[in-house]
């Protein structure tokens, strides 16, 4: 039966996309350290997360770090605290943390393209876990 436990074993295959960046990266980065020890050696990993967004969509709730004139601008959006429950939240990702769980999690082959899905900029993450 399906539950909210991951299975305790081995996969050959992480794949998640679009979904980390509705979970609040408090609870993601513990997540994905949780689905990269389940990781087989020489299993793949396919990866979206929400990085950053355009300042026109600074006031969209979850936000963490706007792109002005090129540069990062972190914010703090205490409006998450009066949304509703179940509210649908983008939330942007630290790609530092997330490349620091990857690579202690033994993930070497590592590379990333650009998402952009309306100005909520990120990226698809493939990676390779060391064989054996």
């Amino acid at each position: 039966a399906f539950g909210q436990d991951i299975p305790d074993r081995l996969f050959d295959w992480v794949l998640s996309v679009i979904v980390f960046q509705h979970i609040p990266p408090e609870r993601g980065y513990a997540l994905l350290r949780e689905l990269m020890k389940r990781l087989a050696p020489g299993g793949f990993v396919t990866l979206q997360f929400a990085l950053y967004r355009d300042p026109a969509l600074a006031a969209a709730p979850g936000g963490r770090v706007l792109m002005v004139e090129g540069l990062p601008v972190i914010t703090n959006d205490a409006a998450l605290n009066a949304l509703p429950k179940g509210e649908m939240v983008m939330f942007d990702y630290d790609l530092t943390v997330i490349a620091a769980i990857l690579f202690s999690a033994g993930v070497v082959d590592f590379e990333l393209t650009h998402t952009d899905h309306g100005g909520f900029h990120g990226a698809t993450l493939y990676g390779r876990r060391a064989p054996g």
